[in-house]
Protein backbone atom coordinates (compact mmCIF):
# COMPACT_ATOMS: atom_id res chain seq x y z
CA UNK A 1 0.00 0.00 0.00
CA UNK A 2 1.16 3.19 -0.74
CA UNK A 3 1.10 6.33 1.42
CA UNK A 4 2.44 9.89 0.28
CA UNK A 5 4.03 11.20 3.47
CA UNK A 6 2.96 15.34 3.94
CA UNK A 7 5.62 16.91 5.86
CA UNK A 8 5.52 20.13 7.50
CA UNK A 9 7.47 21.12 10.71
CA UNK A 10 9.89 17.64 10.24
CA UNK A 11 13.33 18.15 9.97
CA UNK A 12 15.55 15.20 9.19
CA UNK A 13 19.25 14.64 8.79
CA UNK A 14 19.95 11.07 8.39
CA UNK A 15 23.49 10.09 9.81
CA UNK A 16 25.46 6.70 8.79
CA UNK A 17 28.98 5.85 9.62
CA UNK A 18 31.71 8.32 9.33
CA UNK A 19 29.21 10.48 8.20
CA UNK A 20 26.57 7.70 7.30
CA UNK A 21 24.00 10.01 9.48
CA UNK A 22 20.50 10.07 10.41
CA UNK A 23 18.43 12.20 12.24
CA UNK A 24 14.88 12.32 11.82
CA UNK A 25 11.83 13.03 13.18
CA UNK A 26 8.65 11.45 14.68
CA UNK A 27 5.47 11.40 12.85
CA UNK A 28 3.84 11.67 16.52
CA UNK A 29 2.71 7.95 16.62
CA UNK A 30 0.05 7.36 18.82
CA UNK A 31 -2.49 4.04 19.69
CA UNK A 32 -2.18 1.82 22.57
CA UNK A 33 0.80 2.40 24.09
CA UNK A 34 2.22 0.71 27.23
CA UNK A 35 5.33 0.71 28.71
CA UNK A 36 6.61 -2.31 31.58
CA UNK A 37 9.93 -3.38 32.86
CA UNK A 38 9.92 -6.44 30.78
CA UNK A 39 9.54 -10.14 31.37
CA UNK A 40 5.93 -10.80 31.91
CA UNK A 41 3.19 -8.93 30.45
CA UNK A 42 0.40 -10.76 31.48
CA UNK A 43 0.55 -9.77 35.30
CA UNK A 44 0.54 -13.99 36.43
CA UNK A 45 4.62 -13.55 38.01
CA UNK A 46 5.72 -16.35 35.91
CA UNK A 47 7.76 -14.11 33.21
CA UNK A 48 6.26 -16.03 30.32
CA UNK A 49 3.44 -13.52 29.48
CA UNK A 50 1.43 -16.68 28.49
CA UNK A 51 -1.48 -16.41 31.30
CA UNK A 52 -1.17 -20.08 32.31
CA UNK A 53 1.39 -19.54 35.37
CA UNK A 54 3.85 -22.50 34.20
CA UNK A 55 6.88 -20.62 32.92
CA UNK A 56 7.03 -21.17 29.39
CA UNK A 57 6.44 -19.37 26.48
CA UNK A 58 3.12 -20.37 24.52
CA UNK A 59 0.44 -18.75 22.17
CA UNK A 60 -2.28 -19.17 24.54
CA UNK A 61 -3.08 -15.55 24.66
CA UNK A 62 0.36 -14.38 25.61
CA UNK A 63 0.65 -10.79 27.38
CA UNK A 64 -0.69 -8.67 24.89
CA UNK A 65 -4.07 -9.96 23.14
CA UNK A 66 -4.98 -7.41 20.08
CA UNK A 67 -3.23 -5.15 17.88
CA UNK A 68 -1.94 -1.83 18.34
CA UNK A 69 1.08 0.14 19.11
CA UNK A 70 3.11 -0.99 22.54
CA UNK A 71 6.54 0.58 24.21
CA UNK A 72 8.66 -1.88 26.13
CA UNK A 73 11.39 -1.81 28.66
CA UNK A 74 14.55 -4.79 28.66
CA UNK A 75 16.75 -4.92 31.02
CA UNK A 76 20.01 -6.57 29.25
CA UNK A 77 23.91 -5.91 30.22
CA UNK A 78 23.20 -4.10 32.91
CA UNK A 79 21.40 -1.40 30.81
CA UNK A 80 17.34 -1.08 30.66
CA UNK A 81 16.92 -1.04 26.79
CA UNK A 82 13.70 0.19 25.16
CA UNK A 83 11.92 -1.13 21.78
CA UNK A 84 8.49 -0.32 20.11
CA UNK A 85 6.55 -2.57 18.41
CA UNK A 86 3.12 -3.18 16.66
CA UNK A 87 1.01 -5.90 16.35
CA UNK A 88 -1.17 -6.02 13.17
CA UNK A 89 -4.81 -4.75 13.45
CA UNK A 90 -6.09 -8.49 12.98
CA UNK A 91 -3.10 -9.91 15.55
CA UNK A 92 -4.65 -12.91 17.17
CA UNK A 93 -2.93 -13.83 20.31
CA UNK A 94 -3.74 -17.43 19.42
CA UNK A 95 -1.67 -17.77 16.06
CA UNK A 96 1.82 -17.70 15.89
CA UNK A 97 3.25 -14.37 13.51
CA UNK A 98 5.96 -13.65 11.62
CA UNK A 99 8.33 -10.42 13.19
CA UNK A 100 10.19 -7.77 11.25
CA UNK A 101 13.01 -6.52 13.69
CA UNK A 102 13.41 -2.90 11.88
CA UNK A 103 16.67 -1.36 13.27
CA UNK A 104 17.29 2.58 12.93
CA UNK A 105 20.27 4.46 11.50
CA UNK A 106 22.95 5.55 13.37
CA UNK A 107 21.45 9.29 15.14
CA UNK A 108 18.31 7.96 14.99
CA UNK A 109 15.65 6.49 16.99
CA UNK A 110 12.60 3.85 17.11
CA UNK A 111 10.25 6.83 16.70
CA UNK A 112 12.03 8.09 13.49
CA UNK A 113 12.12 4.98 11.79
CA UNK A 114 8.57 3.96 12.53
CA UNK A 115 8.11 7.20 10.60
CA UNK A 116 10.70 6.88 7.93
CA UNK A 117 10.12 3.40 7.11
CA UNK A 118 5.76 3.45 7.41
CA UNK A 119 6.30 -0.63 8.03
CA UNK A 120 3.09 -0.27 10.48
CA UNK A 121 1.05 -0.01 7.54
CA UNK A 122 2.36 -2.90 5.80
CA UNK A 123 2.43 -4.96 9.18
CA UNK A 124 -1.30 -4.59 9.26
CA UNK A 125 -2.08 -5.23 5.56
CA UNK A 126 0.33 -8.45 5.60
CA UNK A 127 -0.25 -9.80 9.46
CA UNK A 128 3.16 -9.57 10.83
CA UNK A 129 4.52 -8.11 13.71
CA UNK A 130 6.89 -4.96 13.39
CA UNK A 131 9.47 -4.24 16.44
CA UNK A 132 11.75 -0.68 16.63
CA UNK A 133 14.72 -1.58 19.25
CA UNK A 134 16.25 1.25 20.61
CA UNK A 135 20.35 1.94 19.85
CA UNK A 136 22.41 3.41 22.88
CA UNK A 137 24.30 6.30 22.69
CA UNK A 138 27.65 7.02 21.59
CA UNK A 139 29.38 8.80 24.79
CA UNK A 140 31.23 10.86 22.35
CA UNK A 141 28.08 12.36 21.16
CA UNK A 142 25.09 10.88 22.20
CA UNK A 143 23.98 9.56 19.09
CA UNK A 144 22.02 6.27 18.95
CA UNK A 145 23.81 3.58 17.36
CA UNK A 146 24.10 -0.33 16.74
CA UNK A 147 27.40 -1.80 17.03
CA UNK A 148 27.61 -3.63 13.42
CA UNK A 149 31.84 -3.68 13.08
CA UNK A 150 32.99 -0.35 11.40
CA UNK A 151 29.44 0.98 11.63
CA UNK A 152 28.61 2.39 14.26
CA UNK A 153 29.35 2.30 17.81
CA UNK A 154 32.14 3.60 19.41
CA UNK A 155 32.57 0.65 21.52
CA UNK A 156 33.03 -2.16 20.50
CA UNK A 157 32.55 -4.79 22.76
CA UNK A 158 28.54 -3.68 22.64
CA UNK A 159 26.78 -6.90 22.28
CA UNK A 160 23.77 -6.16 20.10
CA UNK A 161 23.81 -9.22 18.84
CA UNK A 162 23.00 -10.39 22.38
CA UNK A 163 20.61 -7.80 22.79
CA UNK A 164 18.89 -8.93 19.45
CA UNK A 165 18.60 -12.39 20.49
CA UNK A 166 16.84 -11.03 24.81
CA UNK A 167 14.71 -9.07 22.41
CA UNK A 168 13.12 -12.22 20.49
CA UNK A 169 13.05 -14.11 23.56
CA UNK A 170 11.17 -11.24 25.04
CA UNK A 171 8.76 -10.85 21.99
CA UNK A 172 8.23 -14.78 22.63
CA UNK A 173 7.01 -14.11 26.27
CA UNK A 174 4.91 -10.94 25.12
CA UNK A 175 3.20 -12.40 21.78
CA UNK A 176 2.67 -15.01 20.05
CA UNK A 177 5.16 -14.91 17.46
CA UNK A 178 6.58 -17.67 15.12
CA UNK A 179 10.55 -18.16 15.83
CA UNK A 180 11.04 -19.43 12.36
CA UNK A 181 9.79 -16.37 10.84
CA UNK A 182 11.72 -13.56 12.51
CA UNK A 183 13.61 -11.54 10.05
CA UNK A 184 15.89 -8.44 10.09
CA UNK A 185 15.87 -5.02 8.19
CA UNK A 186 17.00 -1.53 8.79
CA UNK A 187 18.18 1.72 7.49
CA UNK A 188 22.03 2.53 6.91
CA UNK A 189 23.68 1.60 10.19
CA UNK A 190 20.74 -0.46 10.75
CA UNK A 191 21.10 -2.28 7.87
CA UNK A 192 24.52 -2.75 8.38
CA UNK A 193 23.19 -4.54 11.66
CA UNK A 194 20.75 -6.52 9.76
CA UNK A 195 24.53 -7.60 8.15
CA UNK A 196 25.53 -8.31 11.42
CA UNK A 197 22.53 -10.74 12.69
CA UNK A 198 22.74 -12.27 9.59
CA UNK A 199 26.72 -13.44 9.91
CA UNK A 200 26.69 -13.56 13.36
CA UNK A 201 23.09 -15.14 14.43
CA UNK A 202 21.26 -16.92 11.50
CA UNK A 203 19.50 -19.33 13.65
CA UNK A 204 17.74 -16.28 15.24
CA UNK A 205 16.76 -14.30 11.92
CA UNK A 206 15.38 -16.23 8.37
CA UNK A 207 15.97 -13.87 6.37
CA UNK A 208 17.59 -9.94 6.23
CA UNK A 209 16.68 -7.01 3.97
CA UNK A 210 19.16 -4.07 4.79
CA UNK A 211 18.21 -0.75 3.47
CA UNK A 212 21.28 2.05 2.12
CA UNK A 213 23.89 -0.15 4.45
CA UNK A 214 26.52 -2.51 4.07
CA UNK A 215 28.47 -5.77 5.43
CA UNK A 216 30.40 -4.19 8.43
CA UNK A 217 33.11 -6.49 8.77
CA UNK A 218 35.44 -8.54 7.09
CA UNK A 219 34.29 -11.37 4.76
CA UNK A 220 36.08 -13.56 6.92
CA UNK A 221 35.12 -12.69 9.81
CA UNK A 222 31.36 -13.17 8.85
CA UNK A 223 31.54 -16.48 9.03
CA UNK A 224 28.06 -17.91 9.45
CA UNK A 225 26.97 -21.51 9.70
CA UNK A 226 24.26 -21.13 7.60
CA UNK A 227 23.98 -18.37 4.79
CA UNK A 228 20.22 -17.24 5.17
CA UNK A 229 18.20 -15.51 2.41
CA UNK A 230 19.39 -11.44 1.73
CA UNK A 231 17.88 -9.13 -0.46
CA UNK A 232 19.67 -5.46 -0.23
CA UNK A 233 17.80 -2.25 -1.27
CA UNK A 234 20.22 0.94 -2.31
CA UNK A 235 20.11 3.65 -4.50
CA UNK A 236 22.77 4.47 -6.90
CA UNK A 237 23.79 8.04 -5.89
CA UNK A 238 23.89 7.41 -1.94
CA UNK A 239 26.03 9.79 -0.37
CA UNK A 240 26.60 9.04 2.84
CA UNK A 241 26.85 4.21 2.08
CA UNK A 242 28.34 4.19 -1.42
CA UNK A 243 26.63 1.94 -4.12
CA UNK A 244 29.92 0.33 -4.58
CA UNK A 245 29.33 -0.98 -0.49
CA UNK A 246 26.18 -2.57 -1.57
CA UNK A 247 27.83 -4.57 -4.60
CA UNK A 248 30.53 -5.32 -3.04
CA UNK A 249 28.15 -6.53 -0.14
CA UNK A 250 26.01 -8.90 -1.78
CA UNK A 251 28.62 -10.27 -4.07
CA UNK A 252 30.26 -11.71 -0.93
CA UNK A 253 26.73 -12.72 0.44
CA UNK A 254 26.69 -14.64 -2.81
CA UNK A 255 30.02 -15.98 -2.55
CA UNK A 256 29.13 -17.45 0.57
CA UNK A 257 26.28 -18.64 -0.42
CA UNK A 258 27.89 -21.09 -3.44
CA UNK A 259 26.21 -19.00 -5.94
CA UNK A 260 26.74 -19.54 -9.22
CA UNK A 261 26.52 -17.40 -12.76
CA UNK A 262 25.46 -14.34 -12.80
CA UNK A 263 22.13 -12.87 -11.01
CA UNK A 264 19.14 -12.85 -13.38
CA UNK A 265 16.66 -9.90 -13.49
CA UNK A 266 13.57 -10.40 -11.43
CA UNK A 267 12.31 -6.75 -10.77
CA UNK A 268 12.09 -3.75 -13.35
CA UNK A 269 9.96 -1.01 -12.92
CA UNK A 270 11.03 2.50 -13.87
CA UNK A 271 14.47 3.60 -11.92
CA UNK A 272 14.16 0.10 -9.85
CA UNK A 273 15.62 -2.90 -10.75
CA UNK A 274 16.47 -6.06 -9.12
CA UNK A 275 18.70 -8.88 -9.43
CA UNK A 276 18.81 -12.45 -7.98
CA UNK A 277 20.66 -14.79 -7.72
CA UNK A 278 18.90 -18.67 -7.17
CA UNK A 279 21.20 -21.12 -8.20
CA UNK A 280 23.01 -21.19 -5.04
CA UNK A 281 24.63 -24.56 -3.05
CA UNK A 282 25.18 -23.16 0.74
CA UNK A 283 22.24 -20.94 1.09
CA UNK A 284 20.46 -18.14 -0.09
CA UNK A 285 19.18 -16.85 -2.59
CA UNK A 286 20.88 -13.36 -3.09
CA UNK A 287 19.26 -10.40 -4.33
CA UNK A 288 19.91 -6.66 -4.90
CA UNK A 289 17.60 -3.82 -5.65
CA UNK A 290 19.05 -0.82 -7.36
CA UNK A 291 17.27 2.57 -7.76
CA UNK A 292 18.73 4.78 -10.06
CA UNK A 293 19.88 8.40 -9.48
CA UNK A 294 18.46 7.81 -5.53
CA UNK A 295 20.30 8.93 -2.57
CA UNK A 296 20.24 7.62 1.17
CA UNK A 297 16.66 7.01 1.26
CA UNK A 298 14.33 4.22 2.26
CA UNK A 299 12.19 3.52 -1.17
CA UNK A 300 8.89 3.78 -1.50
CA UNK A 301 8.48 6.21 0.97
CA UNK A 302 8.66 9.89 -0.48
CA UNK A 303 10.19 11.84 2.17
CA UNK A 304 13.88 11.90 2.11
CA UNK A 305 16.21 14.01 3.33
CA UNK A 306 18.99 13.79 0.71
CA UNK A 307 17.14 14.72 -2.73
CA UNK A 308 14.12 13.09 -3.86
CA UNK A 309 12.69 9.30 -3.52
CA UNK A 310 10.65 7.07 -5.55
CA UNK A 311 7.93 4.82 -5.77
CA UNK A 312 9.27 2.72 -8.05
CA UNK A 313 10.61 0.31 -5.43
CA UNK A 314 8.20 -0.08 -2.67
CA UNK A 315 10.72 -1.28 -0.34
CA UNK A 316 8.07 -2.75 2.34
CA UNK A 317 6.17 -4.69 -0.28
CA UNK A 318 9.14 -6.31 -1.83
CA UNK A 319 11.16 -7.42 1.14
CA UNK A 320 8.34 -8.93 2.66
CA UNK A 321 7.65 -10.34 -0.64
CA UNK A 322 11.34 -12.12 -0.56
CA UNK A 323 10.92 -13.18 3.06
CA UNK A 324 7.27 -15.20 2.35
CA UNK A 325 8.98 -16.41 -1.06
CA UNK A 326 12.42 -17.49 0.18
CA UNK A 327 11.38 -19.21 4.14
CA UNK A 328 7.95 -20.44 3.63
CA UNK A 329 6.36 -23.64 1.46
Amino acid sequence: MRRTLTVSIVSLLLVGCGGDAEDASTDGESGDTSTSTGGDGDGDGDGDGDGDGDGTPGCNGGGLNSGGDYVRDLPFGGITREFQMHLPADYDPATPTPVVLNFHGFGSQASEQIFFSNMNETSDAEGFIVVYPEGLPNGGNGSQSWNAGSCCADDPSRDDVGFARALVDELDNLACINRDQVFSTGMSNGGYMSYMLACEAPDLIAAAAPVAGALGISTTACNPEEVIPLIHIHGTVDSLVPYSAAVSSTDAWAEKAGCVGDPVEVYNMGIATCVRWDDCSQGGPVELCSVEGIDHCWPGQLFCPFGSSTEDLMSNEVMWEFFQATTTG
